[in-house]
């Protein structure tokens, strides 16, 4: 029996053999997939990491775009104030140019009224001038009348005299 088992285990190898090869073949095989499934699972690690690091990144530069927006947004806000404060100036000036305005008007009619008043004035003062003169220009040939009568006196009294004086 010995014999058998020896016989049967030589029989069992010889027809195993194959299998066993194909076996370690496939082995081998499954080694070197798993060589390769390990670079790849290192590889798809390292892009892990790299896709984290991405993904930090991008919070990052997410919350900076968050602060930024926050900033636009405050000066939004101080443009809408400004923008209300420059409608409320412009208004005000608008005022003020109306005003302005209403002045000029007024100031313009005072100005007429008193070239009108001067005009006046100044013709009353023309014509108390030449009122004056007349006056002045009567009474001036009322004394050279005057004088002239005086004058005529004084040459009969002269006259008279020079009479009294040679009789």
């Amino acid at each position: 029996m010995d014999d058998l088992k020896h016989m049967f285990r030589e029989v069992l190898k010889e027809e195993l053999q194959p299998i066993k090869e194909q076996l370690d073949k496939q082995g081998e095989v499954l080694e070197r997939h798993g060589e390769v499934l390990d670079r790849h699972s290192e590889i798809l690690d390292k892009h892990s990491e790299v896709l984290d690091r991405h993904s930090e990144i991008l919070d990052k530069h997410s919350e900076v775009l968050d602060r930024h927006s926050q900033q636009l947004d405050k000066h939004s806000q101080i443009l809408d104030k400004h923008s209300q404060q420059l409608d409320l100036h412009s208004q005000h000036f608008d005022r003020v140019f109306k005003t302005l305005d209403t002045h000029s008007q007024l100031f313009t009619t005072m100005l007429k009224q008193m070239d009108r008043m001067e005009q006046t004035q100044a013709e009353d003062v023309v014509g108390m001038l030449q009122l004056m003169d007349n006056k002045f220009t009567s009474r001036l040939e009322d004394n050279e009348h005057r004088v002239g009568l005086l004058q005529e006196r004084l040459f009969k009294l002269e006259v008279d005299v020079r009479k009294l004086q040679t009789s």
